[in-house]
């Protein structure tokens, strides 16, 4: 085994709870609780090792529908599968378990490859899943991953060849200088309120992504009216939570308008925006226009003249008509 993957047992009946570590620690290593009360005191200690649980309904302190209850309204908790185990083989009873959280349900007497079936399979895509999501989406701030992001720009920008779309991209002025002086609990904190702060501004009506360590996009639909205050409001919600930091983001709009190219180039093109913004009093957002390209496309500044978010292999910069004359400069 490449790592250790626990079960935790929860039964009340010990010649019940025997056999099945003895089925079950073949292949895992098994912790075993009397009662709910006492599996809930197991996973707070080990919660983060266990790869499934099995569970007795009928119990004395806490029943299993109980525990479900708990576990299901813990986030930390509510993503472990459970098998419940029960002794009766009826309909309403499979039901009940499964409309309280349950992943599986068995029936007693055991049978040992049924249930070392079973927990394999679940086992198996509750790993999967959890990789995927590990994929998907950015561990720190729960939002999309960079490689995602693209893919669902992509994706809907195919669906919907007749909406209008908008790249908005958002970069934090001295986040190294944050994390060394504040510390990285601090740095990842207010990259949490940052991605919380664009996702509640998308709504339903876009996605949002994590491009870097402080720099993050979004696609949404077109809207004409931008205005300084729709940032500035931000701006102040996040230093709010944050004493006398003073945070300053700035944003680069770029509005689709060649679907042929490419969704790092986009984002290239809004981050340009926002970096040419930097250092300025006053101005929060700027528009990717064709005063900007034609200077970007004239200098072809080097890597080092404004941070490229995209690895070295994937940045292209070719310079192809783009969007309407805007505020960038």
């Amino acid at each position: 085994m490449l790592f250790e993957r626990k079960i935790l047992v929860v039964e009340d009946n010990e010649i019940n709870r025997a056999a099945l570590c003895v089925i079950l620690s073949s292949q895992y290593t098994v912790l075993e609780a009397e009662n709910g009360a006492q599996a809930l005191s197991l996973l707070e200690k080990y919660r983060e090792g266990i790869s499934l649980i099995l569970l007795d309904i009928v119990m004395p302190v806490m029943d299993g529908y109980t525990f479900l209850k708990h576990l299901k309204a813990d986030h930390r908790l509510n993503s472990i599968p459970v098998i419940v185990t029960t002794s009766n083989n009826s309909e309403l009873d499979e039901v009940a378990a499964l409309s309280n959280g349950a992943t599986d349900f068995i029936t007693k007497p055991y049978r040992a490859q049924v249930i070392l079936q079973r927990a394999a399979g679940i086992i198996h895509l509750r790993e999967t899943s959890v990789l995927i999501h590990q994929i998907q989406y950015d561990r720190v701030t729960g939002v999309y991953s960079k490689e995602y992001f693209c893919q669902q720009v992509r994706d809907i920008l195919f669906r919907n060849p007749d909406v209008k779309y908008d790249i908005l991209c958002s970069d934090i002025e001295d986040f190294k200088l944050i994390n060394d002086t504040f510390g990285m609990d601090a740095g990842d904190r207010l990259l949490r309120q940052v991605a919380e702060l664009c996702t509640q501004r998308l709504g339903d009506h876009g996605i949002c992504g994590r491009l870097n360590a402080d720099q993050f996009a979004c696609l949404l639909e077109h809207r004409e009216d931008y205005a300084d205050e729709m940032f500035t409001q931000s701006d102040s919600r996040i230093n709010s939570g944050f004493g006398d930091l003073n945070v300053i983001i700035k944003y680069g709009i770029y509005t689709v308008e060649d679907r042929e190219v490419s969704v790092e180039q986009m984002c290239d093109r809004a981050l340009l925006a926002a970096n040419n913004i930097k250092g300025k009093y006053g101005k929060h957002f700027a528009l990717y226009d064709d005063k900007l390209r034609g200077r970007y496309c004239a200098g072809r500044p080097s890597r080092t003249a404004w941070r490229q978010p995209w690895p070295r292999g994937n940045s292209r910069s070719t310079c192809s008509p783009s969007t309407r004359s805007g505020t960038a400069d």
